[in-house]
């Protein structure tokens, strides 16, 4: 009897062990739950780009398209009326952004928040930026 629940529990704590083996194989949270906080450089009206080493420079890092917002390009001066927008809203504080989305471009997609907890997309939106319904 007692063999039986010592076998019982090895083999337990074995599924137990090979399920958690798998989740942190797998990377344990979905793209959709990651999230990304920190210092970054605005890089025109809808993009960001944590900074890695926290120099300023923002030729480094992770690159992120702020999800449902849709600006005009940084060569055109509403485009860099745009940047300007959005770096006023970041207010050189550090943002999070989740929900991460890889994109064809070599960035990713997410859903950002300022350091005061905004939604970076709704507060451009509010401005008159335009914006892409979810």
């Amino acid at each position: 009897m007692i063999l039986r629940f010592v076998g019982l529990c090895a083999g337990i704590l074995l599924v137990f062990s090979i399920a958690i083996f798998v989740t942190i194989g797998m990377g344990g949270v979905s793209a959709a739950d990651q999230q990304l906080t920190g210092p970054v450089c605005v890089a025109d009206g809808n993009t960001v780009r944590f900074d890695s080493n926290e120099d300023g420079q923002c030729n480094r890092g992770t690159t992120v398209t702020i999800a449902g917002l849709l600006t005009p390009d940084i060569h055109t001066s509403e485009g860099m009326r745009a940047a300007a927008a959005l770096a006023r809203i970041v207010g050189g504080r550090p943002i999070a952004c989740k929900g991460l989305q890889t994109t064809s471009k070599p960035s990713i997609e997410a859903r950002c928040s300022n350091a005061a907890g905004q939604d970076i997309t709704q507060v451009m939106g509010g401005e008159g930026w335009q914006t892409a319904h979810f």
